[in-house]
Formats: structure tokens, sequence, C-alpha cells
């Protein structure tokens, strides 16, 4: 009998304000989840709540993009890293019952890449393509065939060698869902969590909470919490205020000036952590006039990023003096960025034949990421900066949902724009930016973009590091954005909370979580 965890949990009781039992938790987040399928996720938000409940191949220790065993106790690689073979653990069962097979691996990613498959959902699976390759382009194609050799083998083959191809399968976005509850609930998948982790899904409110049970059939070690309720309180000072009265455990989301509080909160644990991501101004370049290189430049010399960095952001950020950031392979720590100079950004408009400025829209919103916590108040910063030096920049604030598909579709002139590392490769980050021939940013550089494809075949580690280097200076001399910072995780904790571990992608475990 298939039996599916949160379609007939119940709803939770919306007067309740802090931890049902005190062997449970409430982490407070900004916004809601905008999926539960993994393969269609593309927040930070829906990850976390799934990362507790989903489960890959391989996975990201607790602290670090570090990869080690998950649904596979070992792997193979040929010698011409083509060939990638993994052992499932045996008896391994979602949580509908059904078992862990090597068919479940190949169902999860077929899915996900064959257009033409009955649970492919077409224009929602965003990350198939990072994550897989493009099975329908010679020139980006990365998995050939995934087989099942047997019950518990599974072969994968790649059209080419690809360093980051472990680390792909560390990713929410590639978790092993189960067939069986593909089948039973067809277009409502994407309304339930059915996986082999440590939680199961009990019930989801929208905009409100989620709620997880301690998964006691979990084939490792059992979770110390017997309940996690994910609440979504989207005003910064009412999670702020949640965590000081105790009916939230841990926060996301803090506003810069609100952490001099918070540290004088004796029950209260402040955690800051260099984390991989970037915030920057897109340029669309294929709108005058940023398709033309001396405005984009203009562009780098007019913001005052240390403002922003150590004044506005209050020292929660650091300058990004390029788009890889610090700790990440190919980051060059030589690398000068473009300093503050609005001289030599009127003069580059002057050269450009844009001696008077122009007029541009500028896409915003008002929702706080980890790399631009203030919200609109940083594109309020901006123009005034590009006031400074002729342009006039008139902000179009919509809701986040509407921004990233004006941002996806390529249909803004200028845009706040930010990247999360998904699994702390250079691939993910710099390829992903301005490299991919669609990228959001409408730019082109394909000596750059070869040197990228080739780093990533690359097995020296060093290497490949100098081929990222080598790269984004090519990208720095016709530059697709403007790199604006890099900012730290930030969160807070009550001090009953132990064994919590930020991650750098933020997409933290719970597993070994406890409380007093």
């Amino acid at each position: 009998m298939l039996v599916l965890f949160g379609c007939e949990g119940g709803r939770p009781d919306k007067n309740k304000t802090g931890p049902s039992s005190r062997n449970s938790i409430v982490y407070t987040i900004g916004n809601d989840i905008s999926n539960m399928d993994p393969a269609q996720m593309n927040d930070v938000e829906s990850a976390l709540v799934a990362n507790q409940v989903y489960e890959g191949l391989v996975r990201f220790k607790a602290d670090s993009v570090e990869v080690e065993p998950c649904l596979a106790t070992d792997w193979d690689v040929s010698d011409d890293g083509l060939t990638w073979t993994f052992r499932l653990r045996p008896d391994v069962k979602f949580d509908d019952g059904s078992p862990l097979t090597a068919e479940a691996v190949v169902f999860s990613v077929m899915r996900q890449l064959d257009d033409n498959h009955p649970f492919h959902v077409s224009g929602r699976m965003r990350y198939a393509k990072l994550l897989f390759g493009d099975p329908a382009s010679t020139a980006s194609v990365l998995l050939k065939t995934v087989e099942a050799m047997d019950s518990l083998t599974v072969r994968f083959t790649l059209a080419r060698p690809y360093m980051p191809f472990l680390k792909n399968l560390a990713m929410t976005q590639a978790a092993i869902i189960s067939p069986a509850a593909a089948r039973l609930l067809k277009d409502d998948l994407n309304t339930t969590m059915v996986g082999t982790g440590a939680f199961r899904l009990q019930s989801y409110d929208r905009d409100q909470r989620i709620t997880l049970v301690k998964n006691h059939d979990y084939w490792g070690g059992k979770a110390r919490l017997d309940e996690v309720e994910f609440r979504v309180l989207r005003d910064a000072n009412t999670r702020l205020n949640s965590l000081r009265r105790g009916t939230s455990d841990i926060i996301t989301g803090i506003e810069p000036y609100s952490l001099k509080l918070l540290e004088t909160d004796k029950n209260v644990t402040v955690l800051s952590e260099p984390s991989m991501n970037l915030g920057y101004i897109a340029l669309n370049c294929a709108k005058p006039p940023f398709d033309n290189v001396k405005v984009r430049l203009a562009m780098n010399y007019a913001i005052d990023k240390d403002f922003l960095s150590y004044i506005l952001f209050n020292n929660t950020s650091v300058v990004a003096t390029g788009i890889l950031p610090p700790g990440m392979l190919g980051y060059d720590p030589e690398r000068s960025g473009f300093p503050f100079d609005p001289a030599r950004a009127r003069q580059l408009l002057k050269e450009a034949g844009y001696a008077d400025g122009f007029n541009v829209r500028f896409s915003t919103h008002n929702r706080a990421r980890i790399y631009s916590p203030v919200g609109a108040i940083l594109a309020e910063r901006i123009q005034q900066d590009l006031a400074a030096v002729g342009v006039t920049a008139e902000l179009d604030l919509m809701e986040f949902p509407t921004f990233l598909e004006k941002q996806k579709s390529r249909e803004y002139m200028m845009a706040n724009g930010g990247w999360i590392s998904d699994n702390g490769d250079p691939d993910n980050f710099l390829f992903e930016l301005v490299g991919r021939e669609d990228n959001s940013l409408n730019y082109s550089n394909p000596e750059a973009t070869r040197l990228m494809r080739a780093a990533a075949t690359e097995r020296d580690t060093a290497k490949r590091a100098d081929m990222y280097r080598r790269a984004e200076a090519m990208v720095a001399e016709s530059p697709p954005m403007v790199p604006l910072n890099h900012a730290k995780q930030i969160m807070a904790i009550r001090n009953r909370v132990h064994g919590f571990k930020m991650h750098p992608t933020g997409v933290n475990r719970l597993d070994t979580v406890y409380v007093d």
C-alpha cells in the first residue's frame, strides 16, 4: 500500500507560537518555498527544506562542499573520466514504502533530461542542463546514458570528462525521487515530498509553515529532533522579535543594523561564516546603451562598492573585485577590480557618445537576499551614484517572482542580480553567469567560454584554477555586469540549539541538531 506523508497529515494550528515539544525547533525563514519537487527547485528556501527529506547518491559534508557517500556507498570512475559506476545502499526505502533501486535513479535523471518522458515538466526543470548538460547540443551535451546495471548498481556514461560531476550529484536538484509516488501523484507530485531522508513531511500551510517529523525508518543515523517547523515570516523585524521572545529557535535574513541588538542578547548566538555568493548589477548586453563596452566599463567605475559593503551592509559583506568569490577555485586575490572613480566613468561615457548621460530602467525588487540584505534600498543608493555621472536610473520595483522571470527571459535593461553557489565549483559560478551561451546577461565572449569549458574537463587542480583566472580576466576586459559584494552568511540561534552548522551554499542540514 502506498502511503504518502504530507498528503494526509492535516493542517497545523495557525495559532501555534512556538515549538510543539521540547525536542523540536522552529526555523524561521523570510520567504515561502516555491516548489516541493527537487527537479523544479531554483530557490534556497525550497532546497533547504527539501534537503532534510530528499537525498542524492552523494551529499556535501555538513559544513563544506566536500562530497561524501549518501544513497551510494561507493563509486568508481574509469581512467578516461567518462564512466561513473555507483553502488547503492541496500534496504533503503522511500517514505511511501517503495524501495530505492537503480531504476529509481534512472527515472529521476531521465525525467529531467528527456522532454518526452511522461513525468517531465516542460519549462520547469531548469537545473537539468546545469546538472547533466544539454542533450540537444553537441557542444554542451554531458550525460550520454544512465543505466541500471542491476538492482543496486547504476552507471553514468559522459560525453566528455567533467570534473564537477560528483558535486553536481550532491545538489538538491539531483535528489532521487520515488517513481511509485510520481506515478500515483502525477501532476500533484510537486505538492508533497516523498524522500529517503532523516525527516518526513508532515504538513504544509502555504505562506505560513512547513512541518517535518523524524523519520524513524531512516537508513542512517536517526535525527536527534522529533520535529522541525519551518515558519515563514516575511518581515525582518518580526523574525528578529520572534527569536528574542523564544518563539523561533533559528532565523535567517537578518538586516545589518539588527546585529548589535542581537549581540547583546544573552539568550542568542549570532553565527557568521563566509559564503560563496555574489551580488551584482546585471547589464543587458543586447540592449543599447549596454551593447557598448565603454558604457559597461563606466558603470563599473560609477558605483561606490566600498560604501555598499561597509556602510549600507554594515560590514556584513566584502567588496567584490571580480565574479568568483574568495575561497573558490580560480579566485584571484591579486585582482583589484574597478575602483570608485566617477571622473573616469564620465570620461568613458563621453567616449561612448553619451557625454550628457542617458536614461535607463533599473529593474529591482524589495526582497532581502543574502547578497542584498536591504532590499530596494540598494537600488536607491546605486541610483544616486549613477545620477552623479549623468545616468538617470528609473526604478522599476516589482514582486520577486516577476523580477526573476524578467531576468530569465532577458526582458530588462539593467537589474539587481545575485548568485549563490550550488556546489562550490567555478563551473557553477563563472560559467553559469557569463560563460553559458544562453546566459541571462546576453553576453558573448567565445574565447572565455572555450577556456571555461576546457577548465571543466581538466583534472589537474592547479591548471584548472589558472584557466578560470584567465577566463575571468578576459571577461573583466568587457564586463557584462558590475560585481558589487560577497556577503557573509549570517544567522542567529537560541542558545538551547546545538549541533547546527551553516553550509557555504546556505542549504543547511538539521539531522545532527539537538536542543537542551
